[in-house]
């Protein structure tokens, strides 16, 4: 078996930065769209970080064009721009 066991507390901490980060994306108007385990990053400190934008949809605000396709630019790392 290899299941791993987690104290309840740090997954307690893991829903909280979730729920932070799907607030603040929700604060900027983008929506995910793929919200799923695989997505769920975590630094050396535990700390969530919600990831991959492929799907998201967000508003023009929160856009540019680059090769004619809608991006939510300040999301995306510098090399998926050129």
């Amino acid at each position: 078996n290899d299941s791993i066991i987690l104290d309840e507390k740090l997954i307690l901490k893991f829903i909280q930065g979730i729920a932070a980060g799907m607030f603040h994306l929700h604060y900027e108007d983008i929506l995910h769209k793929d919200l799923a385990a695989r997505n769920i990053l975590l630094n050396s400190k535990q700390d969530v970080k919600v990831g991959d934008f492929g799907l998201s949809k967000f508003s023009v605000e929160n856009t540019q064009i680059s090769n004619g396709e809608m991006l939510p630019i300040k999301w995306y790392p510098a090399e998926t721009l050129i």
